[in-house]
Formats: C-alpha cells, sequence, structure tokens
C-alpha cells in the first residue's frame, strides 16, 4: 500500500485530477492505505476520488473537530464534492454548523405588502 507524502502531493494529485481526469490518478489513489491518517488527511482520497458518500460520512465526525466549516467550504480539493447533490445532503444537515437559516415560504411577507 501507498501513503500520502504530504499535502503537496495531494495538491499534484488533484492538479493532475483536473487537467487530465480521474482516470490519470485513479489506479494510484485507489492503492493509498488511509487507515493511520488523521480523518483531515485521509478525506483525500475520497475527494481525489469523487466519493462524496465517503466525504459525507467522514465530515459527519470531524466537524468542528479537526475540520472547520470555513476549511470545508474553501478547500480547493473539494470543489467537485461542492457541487454535488451530497454536500447539499450534508449542509442541511449541519446546517446549525452552516449557519444556514431555513423558513417556510409562508413565512415570508413581501415588504411591498407590509407598506400596503
Amino acid at each position: 500500500m501507498k501513503s500520502f507524502v504530504g499535502a503537496g502531493s495531494i495538491r499534484e494529485k488533484n492538479a493532475c485530477k483536473n487537467l487530465d481526469g480521474i482516470d490519470s490518478i485513479k489506479t494510484d489513489i485507489e492503492q493509498i492505505d488511509v487507515s493511520l491518517m488523521s480523518p483531515k488527511l485521509a478525506i483525500a482520497k475520497p475527494a481525489l476520488l469523487d466519493d462524496y458518500s465517503e466525504i459525507s460520512r467522514i465530515f459527519g465526525g470531524i466537524i468542528d473537530n479537526g475540520m472547520s466549516v470555513a476549511e470545508i467550504k474553501s478547500w480547493p480539493l473539494l470543489i467537485q464534492y461542492r457541487e454535488s447533490e451530497e454536500y447539499k445532503e450534508f449542509i442541511n444537515k449541519h446546517a446549525d454548523d452552516f449557519e444556514i437559516k431555513t423558513c417556510c415560504t409562508d413565512e415570508i411577507q413581501c415588504l411591498s405588502e407590509q407598506n400596503a
């Protein structure tokens, strides 16, 4: 089994994926053993493989306990994840962490109606 050398290696693999497609890195990434890595570093493997459900599963255990919401929202490795349905489901499930406020449409009153 291989392991990531460090953040530089992750950035390099992500650049190759974005330039040449996932097939250009898939075999190498699938061989990486993340069992002894911190969850924050281990998230790189499913992110590089576009395994969005695994990313959400890992984040469920480390959000604000190893990885901040700001990092999830801004880490370039997670660009494709943030565009996925799994990400939408994840942020809805963790709305308090993401400071997302929800309301019913019948609770919304148009400002022009208030002044009428």
